[in-house]
């Protein structure tokens, strides 16, 4: 994330490869709580369903939060 939004470097990238990524999964890190838009931003801009989606607010990070909802997110992606 780059002020809420999809990181630049982020759009190149997927728009270099767009077409050669059959399955996708987004995750961001956030201080703010933009990430939810930014997910949706991601998918709309592949026009893909991804895998799963994780929006972690920085605080979960650092405080060690954010570990049940990482294996969920793993296990989403494997099951599918």
């Amino acid at each position: 994330m780059w002020d809420g939004r999809m990181a630049p470097a982020v759009r190149t990238y997927l728009k270099r490869f767009q077409g050669r990524l059959p399955n996708l999964a987004f995750y961001c890190t956030a201080g703010g709580s933009n990430s939810k838009k930014t997910l949706e931003e991601l998918s709309a801009f592949t026009g893909k369903q991804p895998l799963a989606l994780l929006s972690l607010r920085r605080s979960a990070v650092r405080s060690g939060d954010y570990r049940v909802a990482l294996m969920k997110f793993a296990d989403r992606i494997r099951s599918s």
